[in-house]
């Protein structure tokens, strides 16, 4: 994505939302040289650009977490403040399993499960 761009939170943008719809547009999404995936908007009324970061899915594999995964996913967390998880299983109830197995072996991030197959861990420092 072409131009100058602030960097800020998902949280900001929300309430810069919830304050005037109508005076943002969505440019798109667009991927970094690191692979990080990228949201960006416009404020019509001053022409300045925002950009937020998309949360990146490890996606760990069927019915467990190999340690590659969970390297590859601590990794992300640590970089980026956040990362989402993802097992290729049947169920929300075998999912939310799997969910916690990972929060359970990585107790140093705060983890957010849902039961519609959500599993978003966060760095604490981001709290």
């Amino acid at each position: 994505m072409k131009g100058t761009f602030t960097v800020i939170s998902r949280d900001r943008l929300n309430g810069m939302l919830a304050a005037d719809e109508d005076r943002f547009d969505w440019l798109g999404e667009d991927t970094d040289e690191r692979g990080w995936l990228w949201s960006h908007w416009k404020d019509k009324k001053t022409g300045h650009g925002y950009a937020v970061l998309q949360a990146v899915t490890v996606h760990m594999g069927f019915n467990s977490s190999p340690k590659e995964k969970v390297d590859e996913f601590c990794k992300i967390v640590e970089e980026q403040g956040f990362c989402k998880a993802s097992w290729g299983v049947t169920g929300r109830t075998k999912h939310m399993i799997l969910a916690q197995e990972l929060a359970d072996m990585l107790p140093q991030y705060k983890f957010e499960i849902g039961y519609n197959y959500d599993c978003t861990a966060y760095r604490r420092d981001e709290e």
